[in-house]
């Protein structure tokens, strides 16, 4: 239950409170609950409960207490609860009815407090039992509207404001975005044109090479390499720009098989021993591959220290033209129920498949298969 909640609970409390307390005072005066009295103060009860929902069930109050009255002949329950009914109605309806209704049905509370001192032995004192009572109502009436009014202001201006976060929000992205896709645009033209130039070289390398011509084509040679130095710098340059936390860790060359080594020991400096099988005729993976392999290592180590797993188990089957990997251990759920997702960002990105779920031994699993170039098929270790 939140905060902003709380002041409606807290209302709810007392309007069934007063209910209870007006069956109460009608069993101590008569000695007995009376079906009529049931009916009328659950019928109260009910019409400011529901006002949350329906706004103008409050009106309902004045017509349920002169009911009340009529039907019984006496001032109901012999108690001052119902005009209290009839004050906390009166404020009630005001703060939830916007002002031209609310005044429409404002007549309602002086008629039934009328209607009671006519029906019952109520106001015997003189014109003052129904002026004072009526006026209550009224003053009430105003100051829930006011209060109303106020209150629907303040969410309108709130809900102003979070549209406005929103749109901004949106604004912001939607700059980002474009940006990025000027960047793109900008990296592609930026690699064709330099890969276009080291064609070219490559082939005056060649046609000088076929002339003898060692000198110039060790410069043409020359000018591959430094393209292909500039290419590369420009390809980090733009790739930083793409991806704001891109550190100097981040530009190393990026890891492979070889350094799951490294993960398994960091697993056991943590406490979690993971177990390495590696199945199938090994063959020469892409980098790219390996990259995905060792992210996914990684990444669930990462869960299982976090986890408190203390034994996990990868497998790495090396199959007919694809790589599958194989991730189990007990109390993975945290990462099979929504961290795979980046996973999945990078398998999906190579033309992978992810599934997640359990095995025979209720352990958690989560298993990649990654498909391979043809030339890496048949390329033995």
């Amino acid at each position: 239950m939140s905060l902003r909640s709380l002041p409606r609970v807290l209302a709810d409390l007392v309007v069934v409170a007063m209910g209870v307390i007006a069956l109460a005072q009608g069993v101590a005066v008569a000695g007995l609950i009376h079906p009529v009295a049931v009916f009328f103060t659950a019928g109260w009860v009910g019409a400011l409960l529901v006002r949350h929902r329906w706004g103008w069930s409050p009106a309902l109050v004045p017509l349920l207490a002169t009911g009340h009255g009529v039907a019984l002949q006496s001032w109901p329950n012999d108690s001052g609860i119902t005009m209290l009914a009839l004050f906390v109605s009166a404020g009630l309806f005001g703060m939830g009815v916007r002002p031209p209704r609310a005044l429409i049905a404002s007549a309602l509370w002086p008629a039934a407090v009328g209607a009671l001192m006519l029906a019952t032995d109520y106001g015997q004192s003189g014109f003052s039992d129904f002026f004072y009572p009526a006026m209550f109502c009224m003053v009430l009436l105003g100051s829930g509207m006011v209060l109303g009014r106020a209150t629907r202001r303040r969410h309108d201006v709130r809900g102003l404001a979070e549209e406005a976060e929103r749109d901004l929000e949106e604004h912001r992205a939607g700059i980002v975005a474009a940006e990025r896709s000027r960047i793109a645009q900008d990296l592609r033209a930026l690699v064709a044109d330099e890969i276009l130039g080291i064609q070219h070289c490559a082939r005056r390398a060649r046609e000088l090479l076929e002339h003898s011509d060692a000198i110039e084509a060790e410069a043409a040679l020359l000018r591959i390499e430094d393209a292909g130095r500039d290419t590369l710098a420009d390809l980090r340059h733009m790739l930083g720009l793409l991806r704001r936390d891109m550190t100097e860790e981040a530009l190393r060359p990026q890891p492979g098989l070889a350094a799951l080594d490294a993960v398994v020991e960091h697993a056991a400096a943590r406490g979690v021993a993971v177990t390495v099988t590696v199945e199938g005729r090994p063959t020469p993976l892409p980098r790219g591959v390996q990259v995905v392999v060792y992210r996914v290592v990684e990444r669930s180590v990462e869960q299982a220290c976090r986890s408190g797993v203390e034994r996990m188990g990868v497998r790495i089957r090396h199959d007919v033209g694809a790589v599958q990997v194989q991730v189990h251990a007990h109390g993975l759920g945290a990462l099979l129920g929504g961290d795979h997702l980046a996973i999945r960002e990078r398998v999906v990105l190579y033309g992978g498949d992810l599934v997640v779920g359990t095995d025979g031994h209720d352990r958690d699993v989560l298993q990649v298969r990654l498909p391979l170039p043809a030339a890496a098929e048949g390329t033995p270790a």
